[in-house]
């Protein structure tokens, strides 16, 4: 994953079967609309990237009868805010006055998209019995 100062890192991530159970492992704080879907509004205009596509959740794509998502596993890459919603530089949305909270915690805006795209690799060479 590349560092938002130009360095490389590199982070775990995991998905675990226990009878009925399917859980991944993120290494990090996912937001909820990565997870469990988006809200039917559209996305702010003041975000640094309005027309980013949002992510398709996690959760739908998981195949368990039941299904959790373990935060924290592994790793604390911070948040992993969608890129959609990421809002460093003014004008803020949602009125405020200042960057919110998630995004100086974060590594960066491209930080969900990739966790996200290898949570979806993961589930998919899973589900086929394949190892990546």
């Amino acid at each position: 994953m590349a560092h938002p100062r130009g360095h490389d890192l590199r982070t775990e991530i995991g998905r675990l079967r226990l009878g009925d159970l399917e859980a991944l492992c993120v290494p990090g704080e996912i937001y909820p609309e990565l997870v469990i879907g988006w809200p039917n509004e559209s996305t702010p205009p003041e975000v640094d990237f309005p027309e980013a596509p949002r992510e398709v959740p996690l959760k739908p794509r998981m195949r368990g009868p039941y299904k959790m998502i373990l935060g924290l596993a592994n790793d604390e890459i911070g948040y992993l805010i969608p890129r959609a919603e990421w809002d460093e530089k003014p004008p803020f949305a949602y009125g405020r006055t200042h960057a919110q909270y998630g995004e100086i915690n974060s590594l960066g805006a491209q930080a969900a998209p990739r966790v996200v795209q290898a949570l979806e690799e993961l589930l998919r060479t899973s589900s086929t019995g394949t190892n990546p």
